[in-house]
């Protein structure tokens, strides 16, 4: 017979495609993994894996068996949240998933005072949010700048964020198409400033990053000009709005999503208000 941990490493290496990537995932040694399934293919008499130079490739009988690995997966996430619930206190450990920028000026200012607060609780800051699945529980919660498009989410509009192309002085009178500019770019996620300067602006950028706070530094060092929002001038005073002739600068929506079944956690709510009443945070 095979347990829940069998399912763990089962669904680890059905999604990675790898006993190495399974491996690193769980936080195990790869020959745990290897054993743990080899162990699970002989229970179940059936094997669930061709083992190939590429790695792996899952057999129809892993196909047929995911979806049902995949709802005990989603009860055992269940079970842990409702019985983390049962607890008097609000405590236990919430992960918040965000870019850098937002971690360092935002939950930076708005997390200790929760922690003070509410001593049990423990926080995981996951930067670089795309790439962080909510619905497979990789978070508890994310604050991001596009609303999820499908999926059972409670989601918030915690912010509404002017933005303004910034630079140094010297960059005043420096015609659009002439000016250096930096982007953010990021794999599975378009920000809507990168989308206003390529249309606006004919130039390729000089620099683009996946990072919000090498995109400040790098204007700060006067490399160039970047659409940013308008509250980090009030960071970096060196920083200031450029009045060029281009269409009005695009407003960021700024988003407090989470999973709808584990919104009314104590823990998760307690995070959640908290992380809400962010306006006052970003007046430039």
């Amino acid at each position: 017979m095979f347990d829940w941990e069998s399912v763990r490493y089962f669904l680890a290496a059905y999604e990675t495609r790898s006993f190495t990537k399974a491996a690193r995932l769980l936080s195990v040694e790869q020959s745990t993994v290897s054993r743990r399934i080899a162990e699970m293919e002989r229970v179940l008499d059936v094997a669930l894996f061709e083992r190939t130079s590429q790695g792996l490739v899952p057999t129809e009988a892993a196909a047929r068996i995911s979806g049902d690995a995949e709802e005990m997966a989603r009860r055992s996430r269940r079970i842990q949240d409702q019985a983390q619930d049962l607890r008097a206190q609000v405590g236990g450990l919430v992960r918040i998933a965000t870019t850098e920028a937002l971690a360092v000026f935002v939950l930076s200012r708005v997390l200790p005072g929760l922690s003070e607060h509410h001593p049990h609780l423990r926080f995981e800051i996951l930067t670089g949010y795309p790439s962080v699945d909510l619905m497979r529980r990789e978070a508890d919660l994310a604050l991001r700048f596009e609303r999820p498009h499908r999926g059972e989410y409670a989601v918030q509009r915690v912010a509404q964020l002017p933005t303004a192309v910034l630079g140094l002085e010297r960059w005043r009178h420096v015609a659009p198409d002439a000016l250096p500019w930096i982007d953010v770019s990021m794999p599975g996620f378009s920000p809507s400033e990168e989308a206003w300067r390529k249309t606006h602006v004919g130039t390729p950028a000089r620099w683009t990053t996946n990072s919000y706070l090498m995109q400040a530094e790098l204007v700060r060092q006067g490399q160039g000009v970047a659409l940013m929002t308008q509250s980090l001038s009030t960071i970096y005073p060196e920083l200031v709005p450029l009045e060029l002739d281009l269409p009005p600068a695009p407003v960021m929506d700024l988003y407090l999503v989470a999973p709808l079944s584990i919104r009314n956690l104590p823990r998760i709510d307690a995070v959640w208000r908290a992380i809400e009443g962010l306006d006052t945070l970003f007046s430039p």
